[in-house]
């Protein structure tokens, strides 16, 4: 099969993959806190998927390098299948499904098989295109998932509509494991085989390890910054569904689903327009300008979203938001690959998701417990930690502005 429709059915499974857990997540808070859980617990159950994959995701990362990529892809979409299947016959139980979600978190690594997937069959040249790609299909996923599920638990109840759409997920993960079984699995044997293990031997080295050769004078400061700005989101997206239910309780399951949506279409339609804004004249060449104006809007969204008291200025804060952390995220990257040394932008790369894994594990924690104090606190909470974002980065990285790339030896 030519390399570029093996790129094509990554994307199908990654967009799938997205779809499917999209439909169940906006649903899990309201429906946990009908079953008396208070939101500090809920915060809680959220952050388990987060913490398990830390840890779980070196482990998956290694059996993809050392037993081929797709038996393990497949493997995990399987697992991945029946702890959603049987969510849909445990509903009632929140401890079964905190159960259930820790195993989801241990094997639902759908995303990072299918990048280094790509990575392997993409033609050469155009790997960083093909990745680039996948993410943008899959968080149109993101957009269609909260209305289907919206939808489907407004008509039948949140119990059945939760029941049916965690079931939903399951086949839907079945569907991919068949994709991988019967057209990706005989049709890419560079994936398949496991990496040369002589060449991963020199490449396997304890995070620690890592962690003492990086020159933190340099890097510290972005890191940092990039690491409070996404605890600052991650904060108040995990509060969000719950929040949205308290301040405006005439929603619908629907409506609550239309808003998830609507902040993933905004995502996809400033992701998408992100790349030209960089090229214009006004910031070509100067990452550590936009990447400042980018932490200068996210405070102002927060803004919005904290001190407003009506669903329109909520929903400007949120697309102000939005536009900050997509260029956040995009200028953040080049950052740190600009920074590096030659030889170690990839693993600088790979620590900054390590690092941004202990926000998505910590953010629904930090974000229930606040919760626990007012509803509102959390964008509160989020609002200070942009402001000390924007602190670290302007004081650490855009008034010194000395990137490795232009230094001469």
């Amino acid at each position: 099969m030519d390399s570029r429709i093996l790129c094509y059915w990554f994307y199908f499974i990654g967009f799938v993959d997205l779809f499917a857990v999209s439909i169940v997540f906006p649903l899990m808070p309201q429906y946990a806190k009908e079953l008396g859980a208070s939101p500090g617990l809920i915060g809680l159950f959220g952050s388990i998927y987060g913490a398990v994959q830390l840890f779980s995701s070196p482990v998956i990362g290694h059996l993809g390098d050392t037993r081929g990529r797709i038996p393990i892809l497949f493997m995990c979409l399987l697992i991945a299948a029946a702890g959603y299947c049987i969510s849909s016959l445990c509903i009632y139980s929140l401890l079964l499904l905190s159960v259930l979600r820790f195993m989801a978190g241990i094997f639902k690594h759908t995303q990072d098989l299918c990048r280094n997937c790509l990575a392997d069959v993409a033609p050469k040249g155009e790997k960083t295109k093909a990745v680039g790609q996948l993410n943008a299909l899959s968080n149109i996923g993101f957009i269609l998932g909260p209305s289907i599920s919206g939808y489907i638990s407004n008509k039948l109840g949140l119990a059945t509509g939760i029941s049916i759409c965690f079931f939903l997920c399951g086949l839907l993960f079945i569907a991919n494991a068949g994709v991988v079984w019967f057209l990706v699995w005989p049709n890419a044997p560079s994936v398949v085989n496991p990496v040369n293990q002589s060449k991963k031997k020199e490449e396997q080295k304890s995070m620690w390890n890592r962690i003492m050769e990086i020159d933190w004078k340099v890097h510290s400061g972005l890191f940092l910054s990039r690491f409070l700005a996404a605890f600052a989101v991650l904060i108040f997206r995990s509060s969000f569904v719950l929040g949205l239910k308290h301040f405006y309780p005439y929603l619908t399951p629907a409506e609550v689903g239309y808003l998830v949506s609507y902040n993933g279409t905004l995502g996809l339609i400033i992701g998408l327009t992100i790349g030209s804004v960089s090229a214009c004249k006004y910031y070509a060449g100067n990452e550590e300008k936009m990447q400042m104006h980018a932490a200068l809007i996210i405070p102002v969204g927060f803004a919005f979203i904290a001190f407003s008291n009506s669903l329109i200025f909520m929903m400007l804060g949120m697309a102000i938001l939005v536009v900050g952390t997509a260029a956040s995220r995009a200028c953040g990257v080049v950052l740190t690959t600009k920074r590096s040394k030659p030889d170690e932008a990839g693993k600088l790369l790979g620590l900054s998701s390590s690092i941004l894994s202990i926000a998505r594990s910590a953010g629904p924690f930090v974000a229930g417990m606040s919760q626990e104090f007012s509803f509102a606190a959390p964008a509160y909470v989020s609002f200070v930690t942009s402001i000390l974002a924007l602190l670290v980065y302007y004081t650490q990285v855009y008034r010194v502005h000395k990137p490795m790339s232009l230094k001469i030896e």
